[in-house]
């Protein structure tokens, strides 16, 4: 475990021009098109096919895209507020400075997806599967990520605060620089050196310990013979 670092900096989606971005009005999104600078309210579009669809500069508030297919789909400067995903795959997609607000991800599928800039707040992400995934300067914030599946996934730097981790995978993961100060890692499973160079805080360490392969007891415990 290395010493505490500064983490990269997150940077927020670009939404100067909030204000004149227009409403969507249609009934169904159609994939392979791009949607840019519009706000999305109360929409649905559950298991809707996103493929190769691009959302840049968008607002998405209280939108449903449970079961929806994003196969490379482009998501850039935009904030999701609210939105189910639940069970959505977007394998392969690409998000680009955008935060996901208060979301459902339950079952959500972003195995071999790019996230940069990306922050995931408050959201219930239980269950959700990142095979393969890369993460660049991306933070989890009090999300519920309770048997959430990072193997293979880059995590190198990502923050993980105040997240519920237990029984979540993370079996070939790249840990160098994940920060876990904060979290909730009962449970957590990954390789036994997985964690040189990860940031962990001392509260920590009983629940890690399983993993270095030792017994934490208190200083006068002694074994009756």
């Amino acid at each position: 475990m290395s010493r505490n670092k500064p983490q990269p900096v997150t940077d927020p989606p670009d939404l100067a021009e909030i204000e004149t971005f227009a409403a969507f009005d249609g009934d169904a999104l159609v994939a392979g098109r791009d949607y840019r600078a519009m706000v999305f309210d109360d929409c649905r579009f559950d298991r809707s096919d996103l493929r190769e669809l691009v959302f840049d500069s968008v607002l998405l508030r209280t939108v449903s895209l449970g079961g929806s297919r994003g196969l490379s789909l482009t998501v850039t400067d935009s904030r999701l507020t609210g939105c189910d995903l639940a069970n959505a795959r977007w394998t392969g997609a690409g998000l680009l400075r955008t935060e996901l607000i208060n979301c459902r991800l339950t079952g959500f599928d972003g195995s071999e997806a790019r996230f940069r800039h990306v922050r995931f707040v408050a959201s219930k992400c239980d269950l959700s599967v990142f095979h393969s995934a890369r993460f660049e300067c991306c933070r989890f914030e009090n999300c519920d990520l309770r048997g959430a599946d990072f193997d293979g996934a880059d995590l190198r730097g990502t923050v993980f605060a105040g997240c519920d981790l237990t029984d979540a995978r993370m079996h070939g993961a790249k840990l160098v620089g994940t920060d876990f100060r904060g979290a909730q890692v009962r449970g957590l499973s990954l390789e036994r050196d997985a964690l040189r160079g990860a940031v962990i805080e001392p509260v920590q360490l009983v629940d890690f310990a399983g993993l270095l392969g030792v017994t934490v007891k208190p200083p006068d415990d002694t074994e009756s013979l």
